[in-house]
């Protein structure tokens, strides 16, 4: 008995070992096989948009040699959103429990090997596991029913939602193989192995079934230990008769003696090499650099899909093509991309190169690098993933696909920008976002003319299409506007009210008054001051706070504790500007916090996190003041650069509109020079003396050229770090100017020095050419060049420029002056006046007006012509003869 018993064990075991074998030795599993694709009901925007990507990749892995099937029957909740791709027969069929138990029914399916890949939502109807189809829901019973007309033919089952090991024991026969997302215990979320799924099929066409069940379960233990989570599923193979076999590492049993250990290769990442090219190859063209004689490269292609719902809150795809055009263009194949974890996930699906000849390198995931920036105290910065792709060279085609998701999204909507140019043309542009239909939906175009979507419905919401052809690249020229990219703007913030409403929530308590707070607002106050007088004392105690840089956005958009800034003696803007306004507060007067998308612009029609910066509002009496306590050098009733004219949001529990911040007046800014030389002869270096006052933004201009000229201690004059001089050379002898951190007081300037090449002998010999060294803006030089944007002066400050300049002359000593020459249209105002107040005396004067810093095109012309006279007139000499 005991021997008949081992032989009937032998040979049951050689039974099961054939028949895993058969499994394992097939060729690629879906090859010539009919296939069944079958997604559930979406139920809400989010799946919707991801069942049907996951369907397309699943059909793009069909679509290769290596696993091309003999048809393709697709079950999906929006047949119309799925074309088959050519090349596959087939049909694709509103996902129902009659059409999938219809499948069955088909002359050739019960005569071919069958595949059949199920994903998506499911559940109890009581105690029975269903899985959810729109109508009658589909229970195991119906897959046993199914499975039955096909049982004597190979049949592959991946089924990967919840209540799967229920259906896996259904269906299980000799013949069948089945990948379940679990074994006994069914787990309470939707399952993660699709994504895994086809990831691995895509970097392994021609595995076979056994090989694949394999890599999901290492796959899946992966996933699990890197997001740092108790891992719920336990993918399962059912193979023929045998004993189910618990894929996941930690979760497989130990082997028995003699038993050969389950066939697991670590799994290759999308992209590596041996994979499988993409099947977007095929719509793209390679183009003729000629047709882009000055750039570098080109992208064929970019698509950006955008889902915006609840659960991921927000989910991207993006995938792009390059074309390498010169030696120049090679740098378009390094990579640093932001995102920010743990609630925001990055999966890379596509890292290729494709050579001219048709051969393709791929980036191996290992090569894919995290970098983080160092943030101070504790201050959120993104991590970035950082990666060069290999063999990039001129005529190579570059793809890079991702795919990014907000789990849990900072603000209760969503407020986006998406970018819709680069350094470099852009052949062909698709941007889409889809929406829920429960969810408000704002656009706007910033930097660009305004384009209506194409726009189409879905069975959970709308989503709005946009295609951009021949994008130029984004023209880097000198004396242009920051934040000049064009973009997409989107918001599903029902309107300015909802996001006032928020945010004034979110940085309640933020503002509380302390003792502490208390007793240092007094001390720097003092006694004896006025509402103005305090304001500003508090003003020049908060600007003078170590700023640590932090842009206001998802992760940083709620200011610290108005008591921990004080203790730090650091803080951001809206660190700043919150105890700014807590300490005046304690003061009695009245001050909010202000939004400010600073260099760039909030617009009416997209409410939400538009900002990147904070400043503050106090009222004084009937007045409002507008104070930005960022900077260390910003003078009080100052507004730094790029917050002037800016349409702001003043966060005080009332204001749901937006509010435009003042735009600046040229009296208020202003640089006067004085400049007193000596001239002795018509040979050799003249002595000089300056005397300059700077008041507004030329102020703050000039306290910052002192701050950068620390870093390189240099002896230039102070004035010479932003002006230059028409004519003459200045030897500095001496210079003294007002501390930086003197906020109560207007910046001056003061120096010694000679100046040579002022006076030229003429072929008289006593009679000479005398010159005025006038100082204007340096950057005015860069204004005559040809240019294709309009310029940007000053900061986007308008700025009045007056000039004195008295030549101390020997007595009798004669003279001819040019004759008075101005300008009195905008946007460039000038005078030029030479006069002899005294016999020793001559005094040349100029006064410029700068109407406007930021200009458009035709105002650009206009002044580059104003502008080029005004250096035609400024030439003009006087003549001098000495005595």
């Amino acid at each position: 008995m005991p021997r008949l018993i081992r032989r009937l064990l032998l040979s049951t075991l050689l039974v099961s070992w054939i028949s895993i074998r058969a499994f394992a030795d097939e060729p690629p599993f879906t090859q010539q096989a009919n296939v069944v694709i079958m997604a559930g009901l979406p139920g809400d925007i989010e799946s919707e948009r991801r069942f049907e990507e996951e369907t397309r990749q699943l059909l793009e892995f069909l679509s290769l040699k290596e696993s091309h099937p003999k048809s393709v029957h697709v079950l999906i909740d929006n047949p119309a959103a799925i074309p088959l791709p050519a090349g596959l027969a087939g049909d694709v069929k509103a996902a129902t429990r009659e059409n999938f138990l219809a499948l069955a029914k088909i002359p050739a399916i019960d005569t071919d090997p069958l595949v059949v890949f199920a994903w998506g939502h499911a559940g109890l109807q009581k105690t029975t596991p269903v899985f959810h189809v729109r109508g009658p829901r589909i229970t195991p019973v119906d897959f046993s029913t199914f499975a039955a007309s096909v049982s004597k033919i190979p049949s592959r089952w991946v089924l990967l939602f919840r209540g799967s090991g229920s259906f896996a024991k259904a269906i299980r026969s000799p013949q069948a193989a089945v990948i379940s997302s679990e074994f006994e215990t069914a787990f309470n979320s939707d399952p993660v192995g699709i994504d895994l799924l086809t990831g691995i099929l895509r970097a392994h066409a021609g595995t076979d079934f056994s090989k694949l069940a394999g890599m999901l379960g290492e796959k899946t233990t992966a996933w699990y230990d890197d997001n740092h989570l108790a891992r719920q599923e336990e993918p399962t193979l059912w193979s023929g008769s045998d004993e189910p076999r618990l894929l996941a590492k930690s979760s497989s049993p130990a082997p028995s003696p003699g038993d050969a250990p389950p066939e697991t290769p670590a799994s290759t990442p999308p992209g590596k090499a041996g994979s499988a090219p993409s099947a977007e190859w095929s719509e793209i063209t390679p183009v003729d650099p000629a047709k882009y004689p000055n750039d570098d490269a080109v992208v064929l292609r970019r698509s950006v899909h955008y889902v915006l719902g609840e659960d991921p809150a927000i989910s991207l795809d993006h995938d792009e093509f390059i074309q390498i055009l010169n030696g120049n263009g090679k740098q378009y194949g390094d990579f640093d991309i932001a995102y920010s974890p743990p609630d925001e996930t990055i999966t890379f699906l596509d890292c290729e190169v494709k050579q001219p000849g048709g051969d393709f390198d791929r980036l191996d995931a290992e090569e894919i690098r995290d970098a983080q920036s160092n943030g101070a105290g504790d201050y959120k910065t993104p991590r970035r993933k950082i990666f060069s792709l290999p063999n990039v060279k001129p005529g190579v085609i570059l793809h890079v696909r991702y795919r990014t998701a907000w789990k849990r999204f900072p603000l209760p909507h969503t407020f986006l920008e998406i970018p819709l140019a680069k350094s470099i043309p852009i052949a062909d542009l698709r941007v889409e976002v889809r929406v829920s239909g429960k969810s408000a939906f704002h656009f706007a175009f910033d930097n660009s003319d305004r384009r209506d979507p194409r726009v189409s419905q879905t069975s959970y919401g709308s989503a709005y299409a946009w295609e951009f052809t021949d994008v130029p690249p984004m023209v880097e020229e000198l004396l242009t506007p920051p934040h000049r990219q064009p973009a997409l703007l989107v918001s599903t913030f029902p309107d300015w009210e909802a996001f006032a409403g928020w945010y004034g929530r979110l940085i309640r308590d933020a503002d509380k008054i302390t003792p502490e707070i208390t007793a240092r607002a007094a001390e720097v106050v003092g006694d004896g001051k006025d509402a103005r007088q305090k304001i500003a004392a508090l003003y020049n105690f908060v600007t003078n706070l170590r700023y640590v840089a932090v842009p206001l956005g998802v992760n940083s958009y709620r200011p610290h504790a108005a008591a921990n800034v004080l203790k730090n003696n650091y803080g951001d803007c809206k660190d700043k500007a919150n105890l700014f306004n807590t300490m005046l507060r304690s003061q009695g007067i009245d001050a909010n916090l202000v939004l400010v998308p600073r260099f760039s612009q909030a617009h009416e029609d997209t409410p939400g996190l538009a900002f990147n910066h904070a400043i503050s509002q106090i009222h004084l009496g009937k007045e409002i003041i507008w104070a930005d306590t960022t900077d260390g050098i910003c003078r009080f009733g100052l507004l730094p650069p790029g917050d002037t004219g800016r349409k702001v949001l003043v966060v005080d529990g009332k204001t749901t509109t937006l509010t435009t911040l003042p735009a600046p007046a040229p009296d208020q800014h202003r640089l006067t020079i004085k400049n007193t030389i000596t001239i002795a002869s018509a040979s050799g270096p003249s002595g000089c003396t300056f005397e300059a006052q700077a008041s507004g933004y030329p102020d703050y201009q000039l306290r910052e050229a002192v701050l950068q000229a620390r870093g390189y201690k240099t002896t230039e004059p102070v004035l010479a770090m932003q002006y230059h001089t028409v004519c003459g050379l200045l030897e500095m002898t001496d210079q003294s100017h007002s501390s930086v951190s003197s906020l109560d007081e207007m910046f001056a300037w003061n120096a010694t020095g000679r100046w040579s090449g002022l006076i030229t002998p003429t072929p008289d010999a006593a009679r000479s050419i005398l010159r005025a060294p006038f100082w204007l803006p340096s950057e005015w030089e860069s204004a005559l060049h040809s240019r294709k944007s309009a310029l940007f002066l000053n900061q986007g400050y308008p700025l009045k420029l007056d000039q004195q300049i008295d030549f101390s002359i020997p007595g009798g000593s004669s003279s001819e002056l040019p004759k008075l020459q101005k300008s009195e249209t905008g946007p460039l105002r000038w005078q030029i006046e030479w006069s002899k107040p005294v016999a020793s005396i001559i005094s040349a004067r100029v006064r410029i007006e700068l109407v406007a810093g930021e200009l458009d095109m035709d105002q650009t012309r206009v002044f580059q012509k104003q502008l080029d006279t005004l250096y035609s007139a400024l030439s003009q000499p006087a003549f001098l003869t000495l005595h």
